[in-house]
């Protein structure tokens, strides 16, 4: 088993509407565009990937989602988590949820094509 310490480097999502995901990203989450092409966007922070966008061919409006549930994204303090979600309040976003899970406090909302995003900051330790 391998017992080193690694760290997820990004998020790839298979998108109908790349211009309109990367709008919601952009304009919900404050991410930047750090590369792109016809078909693909790569979305983070400086010079650090968090999403990549990969235009798909599947144009019909039926959505599965067999594997991934949601992405989470911590942040680093309660007083983030608080600005975001003034952000998503006065913005009008639709949220689905928030929860105190007692290690983290968390804020549900969806991306454009249903894709879960979970915000949210870890409890200190004590």
């Amino acid at each position: 088993m391998y017992n080193s310490h690694f760290e997820l480097g990004h998020v790839a999502l298979n998108v109908r509407d790349l211009e309109l995901q990367s709008l919601f990203y952009q304009q919900v989450l404050g991410l930047k565009v750090l590369s792109q092409s016809p078909k693909q966007i790569d979305l983070g922070l400086e010079k650090n990937t968090l999403i990549r966008l990969i235009q798909t061919e599947q144009k019909d409006e039926v959505h599965h989602s067999y594997g991934l549930y949601h992405m989470a994204i911590v942040l680093p303090s309660r007083e983030d988590l608080g600005t975001i979600f003034r952000h998503f309040i006065d913005n009008k976003i639709p949220l689905q949820g928030a929860s105190d899970h007692g290690y983290s406090e968390a804020i549900y909302l969806s991306d454009t094509e249903g894709n879960g995003v979970e915000i949210y900051r870890d409890l200190p330790q004590v």
